[in-house]
């Protein structure tokens, strides 16, 4: 494909782009979405859909960072769709699935690119500029620096968010032991980065983490559960 084709679009439209995303890994989602949205950016016009399988808590919380897009989310249970979802026969005889009738009521079908699990990897990420980056949807950024304030962080204050792995993490049933860390290495951190360099510590995760002792300057995000945005 061209430069000149790259810039404009295909057909001189926006250029349509679908992303298939089944992972159920909340990092391997997220990195996902960050390349299909980084797809997008390499035109200057662009339609992205989204179809998703809700068989996890956290995926239309995430989704939701995508900005400018069609989310097409169907039930944990249900297959995905396939290559049929492109065909335009379908849309005519008006034999579509229920679950796909909007995508087929809006022209969906006709995609110029479709991005699946195995294409969206985190290495083919080098290879894009610009990148496109995801955003908290506006209308929630405010909340959730309320609460943020409320739960105890200062704005004035310079502060450091802390993440390791630890087990229990209810969407990751098969545990990886070997990638977990030990907890009491972080609180030394966390006491470290508080009492010695003065700076507040925002530590993100799930609520079976450990817990660490209370102090002022240490927001535990870990606590609260489905809390995905906010972190």
């Amino acid at each position: 494909m061209s430069e000149s084709s790259l810039t404009k679009g295909s057909r001189g439209n926006p250029f349509r782009v679908c992303g298939i995303l089944n992972s159920r890994s909340f990092g391997d989602f997220l990195s996902q979405l960050f390349f299909l949205n980084s797809v997008a950016a390499q035109f200057d016009a662009a339609n992205i859909t989204l179809i998703y399988r809700q068989d996890v808590g956290f995926k239309t919380a995430l989704a939701s960072m995508l900005p400018n897009s069609t989310k097409v989310a169907v039930p944990g249970d249900f297959q995905l769709p396939s290559l049929d979802i492109l065909n335009s026969d379908i849309a005519v005889t008006g034999k579509a699935p229920s679950e796909y009738k909007s995508w087929f009521d809006a022209g969906l079908f006709d995609q110029d690119l479709i991005i699946t699990d195995s294409m969206a990897s985190v290495p083919n990420l080098s290879s894009f500029e610009p990148k496109g980056y995801l955003s908290v949807p506006i209308e929630k950024q405010e909340a959730h620096r309320d609460q943020l304030i409320a739960l105890g962080l200062k704005p004035d204050r310079w502060f450091a968010c802390l993440h390791y792995r630890e087990g229990g993490y209810k969407y990751k049933p098969q545990e990886i032991p070997f990638r977990n860390s030990e907890p009491k290495n972080y609180q030394a951190l966390t006491n470290h980065i508080i009492e010695q360099l003065g700076g507040q510590v925002v530590r993100l995760g799930h609520p079976q983490m450990t817990p660490f002792s209370e102090q002022e300057g240490f927001i535990d995000l870990s606590r609260l559960d489905d809390s995905e945005l906010l972190q």
